[in-house]
C-alpha cells in the first residue's frame, strides 16, 4: 500500500504571530464544521493534534488532526460519549474531576481543550531569533518553552482531580501574576 497526503507541520514550529493566528481561527472553523454538518465532537485536542500546511500560495492553514477519539453524534452510541478521553493538560476541568463519575463531552468542552492550547503557546514558549548558518544565511525564528508556568499541568504523575484543581486556581488565583 502506499498512502500520500500532504505534509503537515507542528505547531510548535509555526514562526509568526499571524500564522499562529491563522492556524487558531482555522482551527475554530474546522471544529465547527465538523460539529454542525457530520455532526462529530473531535473530543481530544491538544498541541499535538493540531497542525498546519502550506497552500498553493504559500499561505499556512490549521489541520485539525487524529480523530481517533471523536465521536459521531448521529451513529455512536450515547456510552461512547460518556467515556473519558482526551490529552490531560489539555481536557475541560469538568471532564477531570473525580466528583464527575461520568460526565457528558459536549462541544464546549472542545473549545476548552482548545483554549487550553492557546494559553500553553503563549504563556510557555516565545518566539526566539536564531543566528544565520554557513549552509542557511537567514536568520529564522523559533519556539522555545521559556515559562515553567503550568507545569504542573505536563506532569504525568498529576492526578486529574489535581489537575482540575490547578486550571481552577490558575484562573481564581492573582498569586500567579504577582
Amino acid at each position: 500500500r502506499i498512502v500520500i497526503m500532504e505534509e503537515l507541520f507542528p505547531i510548535k514550529t509555526l514562526t509568526t504571530a499571524s500564522d499562529f493566528a491563522q492556524v487558531f481561527f482555522d482551527i475554530l472553523n474546522c471544529h465547527k464544521w465538523l460539529y454542525d454538518y457530520p455532526r462529530i465532537l473531535h473530543r481530544n485536542i491538544s498541541m499535538s493534534n493540531i497542525m498546519y500546511r502550506f497552500d498553493e500560495q504559500r499561505n499556512v492553514c490549521g489541520v485539525l488532526n487524529d480523530m481517533d477519539l471523536s465521536f459521531d453524534l448521529v451513529e455512536d452510541s450515547k456510552e461512547t460519549l460518556l467515556l473519558r478521553t482526551g490529552t490531560p493538560p489539555f481536557m475541560a476541568i469538568d471532564l477531570l474531576r473525580e466528583y464527575s463519575l461520568q460526565p457528558e463531552h459536549i462541544y464546549r468542552h472542545d473549545l476548552e481543550s482548545l483554549f487550553y492550547v492557546m494559553l500553553t503557546v503563549f504563556t510557555r514558549y516565545e518566539l526566539i531569533a536564531t543566528e544565520p548558518t554557513s549552509q542557511d544565511h537567514r536568520a529564522r525564528r523559533l519556539l522555545r518553552r521559556i515559562d515553567p508556568l503550568l507545569s504542573e499541568w505536563f506532569d504525568s504523575t498529576t492526578s486529574w482531580e489535581r489537575l482540575s484543581k490547578e486550571k481552577e486556581l490558575f484562573f481564581t488565583s492573582t498569586l500567579l501574576f504577582d
